[in-house]
């Protein structure tokens, strides 16, 4: 008959609970930044390139409304990389509707209509970018 020490019994009994706290704690924070980045380099590759006609440019946009939903959906424990996957969405979100409003006004030679307006959509879209940019910054900064 085999008998078990009590030393022996309380180390596997720890290195159980030690395993259920692992399990219960949810993914790794190296697995939620990467799931993030995951639905993030798939949208990119997505997207149509060459001359950006308005089709083109609705086609793109709504990929990224999309990755903006998909990222709202994560269930990302960590409380730092969730504010941050919320304001990339958010900036996700209105590059798309950047985007959108180039569309309107693009020519079906992938042109814009009027400086003025050609000036308007290109700041839209450059705080967009930007905003995307300093998000991604800030997860990578958390992911760490």
């Amino acid at each position: 008959m085999l008998t078990l020490s009590p030393t022996f019994i309380m180390r596997l009994s720890g290195l159980a609970l030690s395993c259920l706290a692992l399990v219960a704690c949810g993914p790794s924070k190296k697995a939620q930044c990467e799931s993030v980045l995951e639905m993030v380099f798939a949208t990119e590759n997505e997207l149509a390139l060459g001359r950006q006609t308005p089709e083109v440019l609705i086609e793109n946009a709504s990929l990224y409304e999309e990755l903006a939903a998909e990222l709202t959906e994560l269930d990302l424990q960590n409380p730092s990389i969730r504010e941050t996957v919320e304001n990339l969405s958010a900036a996700y979100r209105d590059h798309a509707a950047s985007w959108q409003a180039t569309a309107e006004v693009t020519t079906d030679e992938g042109t814009i209509r009027g400086e003025d307006t050609y000036t308007q959509v290109q700041a839209q879209e450059m705080r967009s970018m930007n905003n995307i940019q300093l998000h991604t910054e800030r997860l990578m900064a958390a992911c760490r």
